[in-house]
């Protein structure tokens, strides 16, 4: 288990390059209003965006319906 400080979006794409990882497995969440997401941001999406290998997002049960 390593743990880290600092901003998940850079951390775990950062992590991950260290450990040449070939895959991400990566949870997604649901925001209650735009404003929150645009607020907190979705860290699933930048980690898509800024990884060097292949990322899964799992979508909680709620995207389904």
């Amino acid at each position: 288990m390593v743990i880290l400080q600092g901003n998940p979006k850079h951390e775990i794409v950062a992590e991950a390059e260290r450990f040449e990882a070939d895959c991400i497995y990566v949870g997604a969440t649901k925001f209650d209003n735009k404003f929150e997401r645009f607020l907190l941001g979705s860290v699933s999406s930048a980690i898509t965006a800024r990884a060097h290998c292949s990322v899964e997002v799992i979508r909680p049960n709620y995207y389904l319906s």
